[in-house]
Protein backbone atom coordinates (compact mmCIF):
# COMPACT_ATOMS: atom_id res chain seq x y z
CA UNK A 1 0.00 0.00 0.00
CA UNK A 2 1.54 3.44 -0.91
CA UNK A 3 2.48 5.90 1.89
CA UNK A 4 -0.34 9.09 1.92
CA UNK A 5 1.62 11.81 0.98
CA UNK A 6 1.85 14.66 2.88
CA UNK A 7 3.28 18.60 1.54
CA UNK A 8 5.21 20.24 4.67
CA UNK A 9 5.91 23.99 3.60
CA UNK A 10 7.68 25.98 6.51
CA UNK A 11 11.07 28.39 5.85
CA UNK A 12 12.83 27.13 8.88
CA UNK A 13 15.01 24.27 8.04
CA UNK A 14 14.94 22.83 11.78
CA UNK A 15 10.96 23.24 11.54
CA UNK A 16 10.67 21.46 8.27
CA UNK A 17 12.85 18.76 9.11
CA UNK A 18 11.67 17.92 12.36
CA UNK A 19 7.84 17.85 10.94
CA UNK A 20 9.38 15.41 8.05
CA UNK A 21 10.44 13.46 10.55
CA UNK A 22 7.55 13.33 12.89
CA UNK A 23 5.64 12.13 9.86
CA UNK A 24 7.90 9.50 8.33
CA UNK A 25 8.17 7.96 11.18
CA UNK A 26 4.26 8.04 11.19
CA UNK A 27 4.24 6.48 8.20
CA UNK A 28 3.76 9.38 5.32
CA UNK A 29 5.72 10.26 2.74
CA UNK A 30 6.86 13.92 2.77
CA UNK A 31 7.41 16.35 0.30
CA UNK A 32 9.14 19.52 1.76
CA UNK A 33 8.92 22.88 0.43
CA UNK A 34 10.85 26.08 1.62
CA UNK A 35 8.33 28.63 0.68
CA UNK A 36 4.68 29.25 -0.57
CA UNK A 37 6.13 29.50 -4.05
CA UNK A 38 7.74 26.44 -3.92
CA UNK A 39 4.79 24.50 -2.06
CA UNK A 40 2.85 25.65 -5.07
CA UNK A 41 5.53 24.03 -7.39
CA UNK A 42 5.50 21.09 -5.70
CA UNK A 43 1.60 20.26 -5.59
CA UNK A 44 1.50 21.03 -9.41
CA UNK A 45 4.30 18.37 -9.85
CA UNK A 46 3.17 15.80 -7.23
CA UNK A 47 -0.55 14.51 -8.03
CA UNK A 48 -0.90 12.37 -5.09
CA UNK A 49 0.13 14.91 -2.27
CA UNK A 50 -3.18 14.33 0.30
CA UNK A 51 -2.89 17.28 2.59
CA UNK A 52 -0.51 20.22 2.88
CA UNK A 53 1.00 21.87 5.99
CA UNK A 54 1.43 25.32 5.47
CA UNK A 55 3.65 27.96 8.11
CA UNK A 56 1.94 31.59 8.13
CA UNK A 57 5.14 33.87 7.82
CA UNK A 58 7.57 32.49 5.28
CA UNK A 59 9.12 34.84 2.81
CA UNK A 60 8.24 35.47 -0.36
CA UNK A 61 4.46 33.90 -0.74
CA UNK A 62 3.48 33.55 2.74
CA UNK A 63 1.30 31.10 3.93
CA UNK A 64 -1.99 32.53 3.76
CA UNK A 65 -1.43 34.14 0.17
CA UNK A 66 -0.45 30.07 -0.69
CA UNK A 67 -3.74 28.95 0.90
CA UNK A 68 -5.60 31.38 -0.96
CA UNK A 69 -3.86 30.02 -4.40
CA UNK A 70 -4.37 26.31 -3.31
CA UNK A 71 -8.24 26.39 -2.63
CA UNK A 72 -8.62 28.73 -5.93
CA UNK A 73 -7.08 26.49 -7.95
CA UNK A 74 -9.56 23.48 -9.73
CA UNK A 75 -7.09 20.86 -9.32
CA UNK A 76 -5.86 21.44 -5.78
CA UNK A 77 -8.92 22.63 -3.76
CA UNK A 78 -10.12 19.76 -2.40
CA UNK A 79 -6.95 19.15 -0.85
CA UNK A 80 -6.99 20.26 2.73
CA UNK A 81 -4.65 22.82 4.11
CA UNK A 82 -3.67 22.66 7.88
CA UNK A 83 -1.71 25.74 9.07
CA UNK A 84 0.90 25.88 11.49
CA UNK A 85 2.39 28.81 12.74
CA UNK A 86 3.57 30.41 16.37
CA UNK A 87 0.80 33.55 15.52
CA UNK A 88 -2.26 32.75 17.52
CA UNK A 89 -4.40 35.71 17.45
CA UNK A 90 -7.87 34.94 16.36
CA UNK A 91 -7.78 37.42 13.45
CA UNK A 92 -5.05 35.04 11.63
CA UNK A 93 -6.79 32.05 12.33
CA UNK A 94 -10.54 33.14 11.61
CA UNK A 95 -9.07 34.34 8.14
CA UNK A 96 -6.98 30.72 7.47
CA UNK A 97 -10.39 29.32 8.47
CA UNK A 98 -12.16 31.62 6.16
CA UNK A 99 -9.72 30.64 3.43
CA UNK A 100 -10.23 27.08 3.46
CA UNK A 101 -7.84 25.86 6.27
CA UNK A 102 -9.11 22.78 8.13
CA UNK A 103 -6.87 23.34 11.10
CA UNK A 104 -4.41 25.74 12.59
CA UNK A 105 -2.13 24.61 15.17
CA UNK A 106 0.25 26.83 17.18
CA UNK A 107 3.87 26.00 17.57
CA UNK A 108 5.12 24.88 19.40
CA UNK A 109 2.39 21.78 19.50
CA UNK A 110 3.20 18.02 20.46
CA UNK A 111 3.81 14.97 17.94
CA UNK A 112 -0.07 13.56 18.93
CA UNK A 113 -1.59 16.92 18.17
CA UNK A 114 0.12 17.45 14.74
CA UNK A 115 -0.68 13.76 14.39
CA UNK A 116 -4.63 13.66 15.04
CA UNK A 117 -4.89 16.86 13.04
CA UNK A 118 -3.93 14.99 10.08
CA UNK A 119 -5.75 12.08 10.71
CA UNK A 120 -8.85 14.14 10.86
CA UNK A 121 -8.54 16.08 7.94
CA UNK A 122 -7.16 13.05 5.79
CA UNK A 123 -10.67 11.38 7.30
CA UNK A 124 -12.36 13.97 6.00
CA UNK A 125 -10.72 14.43 2.51
CA UNK A 126 -11.71 10.79 2.29
CA UNK A 127 -8.34 9.12 2.46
Amino acid sequence: MAKTEILVADDDPVIRNLLTEQLEVAGFKVIAAVDGTAALRLLGLNPHIRLVLLDWVMPGLSGIECLKKIHGHSQFKKIPVVMISALQDKERILEAGQAGAKNYLIKPFDNQKLLETIRKALQEYGK
